[in-house]
């Protein structure tokens, strides 16, 4: 038997079934059109970034947006309105310093980011700075080109001017002048040397910077030294050859023979020294080494006695000497070779001495005994031409050249005491450079002139040290703390 539905069209009249069609549909309209519509979800973002130090990197992302407003500030003002629309990409170049903000704007929806190009100080081109040749030789000067050296990275700053020059250990004398800088060695000075350089403007920002170099010359002198040692023989003072810088620093013992080593001298090359010992014998004997006292080699002359030894410019070493009654002045090679005579006469019991070249080793000055005093005398370096210079009634010694030949400083002895002068060439022209009450002997100058080492000692009875002092007398400094005498400029 068949189930009878619960519900059939058939069962209904027509009409009935419009009636419920009609209210059906109605009911399912109602319904759709009462629903909430689903608006889609706008997205915006930007990304900046810093490049190359005053550029902006920019790009915008948009979804379900054609495009939005972009606007840009600069501190707080517009630079740039304009619209963009999904994946725009922009590179905002050499923009001046200063915070850069960016918005994006639809409607009430707003993205905002920001990046700031920082104030940059001013630099210096490190490649050119690091080919800067810095380093001075022989007491004279550099000039350095600066143009182009110094630069900024904020695009408004571009012109960067030197503003300034100092040394920063009175080493050496700067002078600007443009994009030119100036350095010269002051006289005595050595070693590593510092300038500092100022540059930029008070808009862009100041910086400084260190220049460094080395100032070479005759920076070493070579001298006798004393020291007081306990030999088996009690307390003893020995003579030895000493280097040291001529800031008194570094002093070194070169020689530590028991013998006494002194008058030693400098190589024209500035590679050997030369110096007087007796070391065991009965005579003395020139030797030579390295600056490092290594290498010692004796000149085997077989005289009687020598003293100061002068090593010239021409190679050969000049000295006085004493053999078989006779005195004397000789030159030799520094092998033994070629030995000369140049001056001898009988041996009264005062020897020639303090032989000195000219810068040239065409003439050597030289203390030589006439008529019951000394003189300064000079002569040819085949030893014509032999010329008492100063002539006087007193007593002159210890002659030294100055560098450009022209100029003799030597010792004066008055009133039991020695002072220095300085006198022409040929004798003329005296001019007194120290008067004290004390002792200044062995004078030599610096390769400039400007300076001059001396020994010192405050009577002929008490030790001396050595001093140096400006060519004009003034500002002493004493070098040394210990004995010490002979001394001797490096050669440049």
């Amino acid at each position: 038997m068949k189930k009878k539905a619960l519900f059939s069209t058939k069962d209904l009249p027509f009409g009935r079934f419009i009636s419920y069609f009609l209210v059906l549909f109605f009911t399912l309209f109602s319904y759709l059109g009462c629903k909430e519509k689903i608006e889609p979800v706008i997205q915006m973002d930007q990304q900046v970034s810093l490049q190359n130090y005053v550029d902006i990197n920019y790009s915008a992302t948009l979804e379900n947006l054609k495009e939005a407003n972009r606007t840009i500030y600069h501190d707080g003002d517009i630079i740039n309105e304009k619209k963009v629309g999904d994946g725009y990409t922009e590179v905002l170049a050499g923009l001046s310093k200063g915070k850069y903000e960016f918005e994006l704007l639809i409607g009430d929806k707003r993205n905002e980011k920001s990046v700031t190009v920082p104030e940059y100080k001013p630099e210096a081109d490190q490649a050119k700075w690091d080919s800067l040749k810095t380093n001075i030789e022989n007491n004279s000067e550099i000039n350095l080109d600066l143009k182009d050296m110094f630069y900024d990275r904020n695009v408004e700053d571009t012109n960067v001017p030197i503003v300034g020059v100092k040394s920063l250990d009175e080493k050496t004398n700067v002078e600007l002048n443009g994009d030119s800088l100036r350095v010269s060695q002051k006289s005595g000075e050595f070693g590593n040397y510092q300038v500092e350089v100022e540059f930029g403007t008070p808009e862009g920002g100041l910086a400084k910077k260190v220049l460094g170099g080395y100032l070479k010359g005759a920076d070493e002198i070579v001298f006798m030294g004393m020291v007081l040692e306990n030999t088996s023989f009690g307390e003893k003072y020995n003579r030895d050859i000493y280097t040291m810088k001529l800031d008194g620093s570094n002093p070194v013992r070169l020689t530590t023979n028991s013998a006494n080593d002194t008058n030693p001298s400098y190589s024209p090359d500035g590679e050997k020294i030369a110096f007087i010992s007796g070391r065991g014998q009965d005579a003395t004997y020139i030797y030579t080494m390295n600056t490092d006292g290594s290498q010692i080699t004796k000149i085997d002359l077989k005289l009687d006695y020598i003293w100061g030894p002068n090593w010239g410019p021409n190679g050969k070493i000049a000295f006085t000497y004493r053999k078989d009654g006779l005195a004397g002045i000789a030159t030799v090679n520094p092998d033994g070779t070629e030995y000369t005579q140049l001056v001898e006469e009988p041996d009264s019991g005062s020897l020639p001495g303090e032989v000195s070249w000219s810068s040239d080793g065409n003439k050597i000055s030289y203390s030589g005994h006439s008529e019951g005093n000394w003189e300064i005398y000079t002569m040819n370096s085949d030893g014509t031409n032999q010329t008492n210079i100063t002539n006087s009634p007193g007593h002159e010694a210890m002659p030294s050249w100055f560098h450009d030949g022209n100029k003799i400083i030597f010792g004066r002895r008055e009133n039991e005491n020695w002072n220095l002068y300085m006198m022409n060439n040929d004798g003329t022209n005296e001019e007194q450079i120290t008067n004290d009450l004390g002792d200044e002997k062995n004078p030599v100058f610096s390769q400039d002139g400007k300076k001059i080492i001396f020994s010192y000692s405050i009577d002929m009875f008490s030790p001396q040290s050595l001093y140096i002092m400006d060519a004009d007398g003034t500002n002493w400094k004493e070098i040394t703390n210990f004995i010490s005498d002979n001394p001797k400029f490096k050669p440049n």
